[in-house]
């Protein structure tokens, strides 16, 4: 009995003992499976999340439910994590691949760029106009897209391959495919235990816990969906010929490759067949030595710095391919940059022929003048011009105000034998300067910087210069261009110490033959010099705005690639422009009456803009200062202070003659203000007429409209006739016609007293 009774004790204890350890395997369970959703959703720790949800799925003694749970959440882990990379998804021997890669972060990084994001910890109050990063969150969450093209199908006339999309975060596209496709869709046998439908007969698409599988045969997806649960390890990711190209992708929005070794084959077989019936082809198939592509590879997307495009063309190490190597041009020398004066806008540098010489060749120990003959000219072009660099600078002090524009352009050509270039180049120049100019065959002797250089009369009153220093030959329509094109020689700074081009020559390689790179700001200082005095003001404000922007093109042509890449840096920061023009738009202020004008025939006179007296300076915003005066003026109609107000706006704005004068045609044209604000319209009116010396139409029809609302009309009769004449054949001239027709029939029903015009 006492033994029974033991026993019986035992047996509860025991029984209490597996009944704890049972809850406690349920609470870690649970305790796992939560802190696996955590790190999957909140930390983005897919491969923590993975290890946690293993181990609940694997658990016997846990709950059903949270068991099955925890197996879909780790098959959805396990495809993310491979997913990052759509290659290990693909076919290994693939013809051609492209993908396309989380769009929303490369677009969410240009507008931040642009300065148009918007802070998402902020509550917009006070700041310039942003996008929310949480709209393109959600509008363009898309992790990415991938396809790859394995074959050909001649039956059909199409190509056969696998299309692969994850839709990321945006779980209502892949529930919208989910609802839509058992209606519009026939339902098909389930590949890897997936729901697959049919479309038209002929596209399979599978949807897996992440994915969205697309392909006309179900042993494509099927590969997909090995590879994906890493039944299958080969894939394009594993393809050594690809290797070196794939690992070039970086985070690029696109992506693309055509794999030249599977197409081999047939590539072959296609020529071999056309050879026995064409000698042509067959002397191609010999020049192009086509088992030595490799592959043809793109991309292009946005970086920190800015945009970019990379185009190549790979070939295998020992290549025979003729028709490659005939177009390989020699890469460009440092020197060859250091003829560019440091301050160009844009310059373009290149190589045409090897210099093994070092330039021993020369052509000086002989006085005899070189006989120039035809052969001569290939001879320069295929033999004797080293490199060259064409380059253009913004003007210098009064540069601009020349009768002719004349831009600050130059070549510079570094030869291995100068005394023949220069007998080329002074006879060629000679008998265009004699045949079109009447000018003397020899030119005329000038002098720049101590160097003799020979001036050349050219149709227009151009003149075209000729000079040489060291092996460098010097042609330029600028006496300015030649003089820092020779200062730049002896020491002076060159585009390498110029900090603007810093990002252009990044590019510069051992391999690079051709280098381009402009600043669009210095352009924009350029084609000021052949603008009339009207379009400055919406030059300035570009030229403010790509202080930093610069546009880069490379070529670079290796024994083994051919690489031609484009770059965007410095991506302006527009956000004050598109905030003007938003509340433009918003208050009606009719800005694009100014923005669209035409120059004026006549260019402004030359003159120096003298700043304010700092009495006059104002450093408040102006935009945020015309905010406030319309709603004091309009919205609260507090006159007073809407004045006070105004004259601040027209004080901050006192060097801008754009502003001033869509402040002042507002204030007189628009109903809103009721005419009380006309006197402050003919002070900003008056300001910008002064800085463009009346010489821009429509600032003189603003400035006759404030004298006219004012009651002036004899004086808003002469400054709209002016302001017809300086329209010219302007298509919206028949504005200020109209205009001054409605003042001349005031002035002759009025009985005012008209005042002196100041």
């Amino acid at each position: 009995m006492l033994l029974t009774h033991a026993r019986t004790r035992w047996l509860s204890a025991l029984l209490v003992v597996v009944a704890a350890a049972s809850a406690a395997s349920a609470d870690s369970d649970s305790q796992k499976f939560y802190k696996a959703y955590y790190l999957e959703h909140a930390r983005g720790d897919l491969s923590a999340a993975a290890k946690l949800y293993r181990d609940v799925a694997g658990d016997r003694d846990a709950d059903r439910e949270l068991r099955s749970e925890a197996r879909d959440r780790l098959a959805a882990c396990q495809e993310e994590l491979i997913s990052t990379d759509f290659a290990r998804l693909m076919p290994h021997d693939a013809w051609a691949y492209i993908e396309i890669n989380r769009p929303g972060d490369q677009l969410m990084s240009l507008i931040d760029q642009l300065g148009l994001l918007a802070d998402s910890d902020s509550d917009g109050a006070g700041k310039k106009l942003g996008i929310s990063p949480v709209i393109i969150k959600e509008l363009l969450g898309i992790r990415g897209a991938a396809v790859a093209i394995t074959g050909f199908d001649a039956s059909h006339q199409m190509p056969m391959g696998v299309a692969v999309f994850h839709p990321g975060n945006l779980e209502v596209i892949r529930g919208l495919l989910a609802t839509a496709l058992p209606v519009a869709a026939e339902e098909a046998e389930s590949i890897g235990g997936f729901p697959t439908y049919k479309i038209e007969g002929k596209v399979l698409v599978t949807l897996t816990k992440r994915l969205v599988i697309v392909s006309t045969t179900a042993a494509d997806i099927d590969g997909v969906i090995d590879r994906l649960r890493g039944d299958e390890t080969r894939s394009l990711a594993t393809n050594k010929d690809l290797a070196d190209t794939l690992a070039g992708r970086d985070d690029a929005l696109i992506y693309f490759c055509v794999n030249a070794k599977p197409l081999m084959p047939l590539l072959k077989a296609a020529m071999a067949a056309g050879g026995t019936q064409s000698k042509e082809l067959a002397i191609a198939q010999a020049l192009l030595d086509i088992n030595s592509l490799r592959s043809l590879t793109g991309k292009a997307g946005v970086s920190d710095e800015g945009l970019f495009l990379d185009v190549s063309l790979n070939l295998d190490e020992g290549h025979s391919n003729l028709i490659y190597n005939f177009l390989r041009l020699p890469p460009i020398r440092r020197d060859t940059l250091k003829s560019i004066p440091a301050g160009a806008a844009w310059f373009i540098a290149g190589a045409l022929n090897e210099a093994p010489s070092r330039f021993s060749s020369d052509g000086g120990e002989s006085d005899q003048k070189p006989i120039v003959t035809a052969l001569d000219i290939g001879r320069e072009i295929f033999a004797n011009i080293v490199s060259f660099g064409v380059f253009a600078l913004p003007p210098e002090g009064s540069s601009a105000s020349r009768g002719v524009p004349i831009p600050d352009i130059a070549a510079v050509l570094t030869v291995n034998d100068t005394v023949k270039s220069e007998a080329l180049w002074t006879q060629i120049l000679g008998i265009a300067s004699m045949a079109s100019c009447g000018g003397p065959m020899e030119g005329t002797i000038d002098e720049v910087e101590g160097v003799e250089v020979r001036a050349f009369q050219m149709p227009e009153n151009i003149t075209v210069y000729f000079g040489t220093v060291g092996h460098d030959v010097i042609i330029s329509p600028s006496k300015s261009a030649i003089s820092r094109a020779i200062a730049a020689k002896r020491g002076g700074k060159t585009i390498l110490d110029d900090k603007v081009f810093a990002s252009s020559l990044k590019r510069f390689g051992p391999a690079t033959t051709m280098l381009l790179s402009a600043h669009p700001g210095r352009c924009a200082q350029i084609a000021k010099i052949f603008m009339g005095g009207n379009e400055i003001p919406e030059m300035e404000q570009a030229i403010a705005l790509l202080t930093d922007t610069v546009a880069t093109l490379t070529l670079s042509h290796s024994g083994e690639s051919l690489r031609f890449s484009g770059t965007v840096t410095g991506i302006p920061d527009v956000s004050d422009l598109v905030t003007q023009l938003v509340m433009d738009m918003k208050n009606g202020r009719g800005r694009a009456r100014f923005a669209s004008h035409q120059s004026d025939p006549s260019p402004a006179p030359a003159r120096e803009v003298h700043r304010a007296d700092s009495d006059r300076s104002d450093s408040a915003d102006t935009q945020t200062l015309l905010d406030k005066f319309e709603v004091l003026a309009v919205d609260e109609n507090d006159r007073e202070a809407a004045l006070t107000v105004g004259k601040r706006l027209v004080k901050a704005a006192w060097e801008d003659a754009r502003k001033l004068n869509d402040f002042a045609w507002v204030l007189v044209t628009e109903d809103r203000y009721d005419g009380g604000y006309n006197k402050l319209a003919l002070e900003a009116t008056k300001r910008s007429n002064a800085l463009t010396d009346h010489t821009n139409w429509m600032y003189v029809d603003t400035y006759a409209h404030a004298r006219f609302a004012l009651g002036e009309v004899e004086t808003a009769v002469k400054l709209e006739a002016r302001a017809v004449k300086l329209a010219g054949d302007n298509d919206r001239r028949g504005e200020a016609e109209a205009a001054l027709e409605r003042f001349k029939k005031a002035l002759e029903g009025a009985k005012l007293s008209v005042k002196t015009p100041e």
